[in-house]
């Protein structure tokens, strides 16, 4: 028998008039040791996965609501995950190889300037197989590259094909 099964009733009893200097102890030991809750979270959500989806379950709305509530306010951490586990970089990474091409596409041959495009029309280029990045791209030259990946044969047909008719013209 442990000391809390035995005294149950004294036990809740100090929590409860020491309630608000537990939780503000907890709160300082969880955020002195973000590491150590991450894990022992991670060990108790694998060990109980019927408790995580009925805790889901019934809190559902609350929970999507949060989801899209902190989703709106966190745009730049979004943005920094995605590159993270999508290529492997960060928004730094980003910024810089973007300050190395001058702020342009990574194309030689297009003069598109980053700053004068919205955010979605720049493109993270990557080979598919290895991931890794090669470069940035605006969003006409992406949509190029994976069609000329695809269909190198046919694009160096068509250009063939225009320089004949250029010349009979």
């Amino acid at each position: 028998m442990t000391y809390y099964s035995e005294n149950k009733e004294k036990v809740k009893e100090y929590y409860l008039r020491n309630k608000e200097k537990i939780l503000a102890q907890q709160k300082k030991h969880r955020e002195n040791n973000p590491e150590y809750h991450k894990e022992r979270k991670k060990k108790w959500v694998k060990e109980n996965p019927e408790k995580v989806k009925d805790y889901y379950l019934r809190n559902k709305e609350r929970i999507k609501s949060n989801v899209k509530k902190w989703n709106k306010e966190n745009p730049e951490k979004i943005k920094e995950y995605a590159l993270k586990h999508t290529y492997g970089i960060t928004l730094k990474d980003k910024d810089n190889m973007i300050k190395v091409q001058d702020g342009k596409c990574a194309n030689p041959l297009c003069d598109t300037k980053f700053s004068e495009i919205p955010e979605k029309q720049i493109h993270i280029d990557h080979d598919h197989e290895s991931g890794k990045v090669r470069g940035i791209l605006c969003n006409v030259c992406n949509i190029l590259e994976g069609f000329v990946n695809k269909n190198a044969k046919r694009i160096f047909g068509i250009i063939e094909y225009k320089r004949l008719h250029e010349l009979k013209g």
